[in-house]
């Protein structure tokens, strides 16, 4: 298989080719690279419900090529439980709902969605029963958690990881979370429209005003005339 994250990063005890976790209890392994090609000879078991190979020494991996690359499957709503999913790369796209500790929700693209515009996918609300996904931030990534808010609109990678009966993505870096579009951008957003829309109706405003000053001045005319005409009665 094909390395999708270096050991050290997500455990330093364990690493992911796509579609299984490789596990040493001596944390003995190879120097490995994301793009690796390798073959591994080790003991199938299973650990929070995820498989994984276990491994004795480093010499139970061989690297046979560098440099692979491997594409992320793009995950729809109706994805997310799929087993063979898990232990790949995968990517969402969503809203963040909540951030609680090393736990991101985040409310996905819904999966009815792929008839439309990229753009209409990306902000609709999923109201529907698979819920939110979770994105959990492992300790040594060193992800930074304070740029990504509530409301902010994201594009996550990561490696899709059984955790008991949840299913958690697992990013491996900062850049694995790209912030599609930030909650303070859309309140600006919404504050220039507000300004636009004031600046356009005094736009409209300043249009008619030669036409009132013109009325004005005219009954101001009939005003005298009539006072004058009175007057010499």
């Amino acid at each position: 298989g094909v390395v999708i994250v270096e050991p050290g990063i997500l455990g330093k005890q364990f690493f992911y080719i796509n579609g299984i976790q490789i596990y040493s209890y001596y944390k003995d392994f190879p120097e490995l690279a994301i793009g690796d090609e390798i073959s591994i000879k080790g003991i199938i078991s299973q650990s929070r419900g995820e498989k994984r190979i276990k491994t004795k020494t480093r010499e139970d991996i061989r690297i046979l090529n560098r440099g692979l690359a491997i594409e992320p499957v793009s995950l729809l709503t109706s994805d997310v439980n799929r087993q063979e999913l898990v232990a790949r790369l995968v990517r969402i796209k969503g809203q963040v709902i909540e951030k609680t500790g090393q736990r991101i929700f985040v409310d996905p693209v819904k999966s009815d969605e792929v008839g439309i515009s990229p753009e209409a996918k990306l902000f609709n609300r999923v109201d529907d029963d698979t819920g939110e996904i979770i994105v959990y931030i492992k300790q040594y990534t060193l992800i930074d958690k304070s740029r990504i808010k509530e409301g902010d609109q994201v594009e996550i990678t990561g490696i899709l990881s059984q955790n008991n009966d949840e299913l958690w993505l697992l990013p491996r870096s900062n850049q694995d979370i790209q912030v599609i579009q930030n909650q303070k951008i859309e309140e600006v957003e919404s504050l220039n429209y507000q300004i636009l829309a004031s600046s356009a109706e005094l736009r409209d405003f300043n249009k008619l005003a030669p036409y009132f000053i013109i009325s004005a001045i005219i009954l101001a005319i009939i005003f005298i005339i009539l006072l004058f005409l009175y007057k010499r009665s």
